[in-house]
């Protein structure tokens, strides 16, 4: 199965790694044996991602659901 947008348009090979990325932070930010800096920091660098994978829409999550 191709994964899609938000509209179902196939997503590039860009997206699809911009989205694997996202995700991998998202999961790394749920981590609740992080460090309070490391999990900010976390934080900080899953915002602007947040940013662009909504921009693109691929997802539409709303970041204050993991805290950020």
């Amino acid at each position: 199965m191709t994964a899609t947008d938000l509209i179902g348009n196939p997503l590039t090979a860009q997206e699809q790694s911009l989205l694997a990325i996202y995700r991998e932070l998202e999961s790394f930010a749920a981590d609740d044996t992080l460090a309070p800096t490391t999990h900010a920091n976390v934080l900080a660098a899953l915002a602007p991602l947040g940013v662009a994978v909504t921009g693109l829409g691929i997802t539409l999550e709303h970041l204050v659901d993991i805290g950020a």
